[in-house]
């Protein structure tokens, strides 16, 4: 059985149905937004001062601005500090191999379609 064409009215129907719902979603997500905005403004809460450091630490500065500038010199943190660079030195060379195979990897596969284009012609 064919298929009849759409008619005129048929036509304005569809247009007419889909316009009223488009401003049904327009009009719910205004709505929407509405409903979420405050009504009042809300002032900032102030932001309680850092607690000062331990009375047990004897010789601390009392801001942490101060406190980024003390020294760390010990030999937990050097032991710490070597083990860091160790492993920085291995992902670095690791991700040199990797790049190394990658590029290698990606050469072969162009050679590896360009012999097959050759030996396909």
């Amino acid at each position: 059985m064919p298929l009849r064409p759409p008619t005129r009215l048929r036509r304005a129907r569809a247009a007419g149905v889909s316009l009223a719902v488009m401003a049904g979603c327009i009009a719910a997500k205004a709505d929407v937004a509405r409903a979420e905005s405050p009504t009042r403004v809300v002032e900032p809460v102030a932001v309680a001062a850092l607690a000062s450091p331990s009375p047990a630490l004897v010789g601390l500065p009392s801001t942490s601005i101060e406190l980024a500038a003390v020294p760390v010199d010990s030999v937990e943190f050097q032991t710490a500090a070597e083990a860091y660079r160790a492993v920085d030195a291995d992902h670095t060379a690791a991700r040199a191999r990797r790049a190394g195979l990658d590029q290698s990897s990606t050469a072969l596969r162009a050679e590896i379609g360009r012999l097959t284009a050759a030996r396909a012609a």
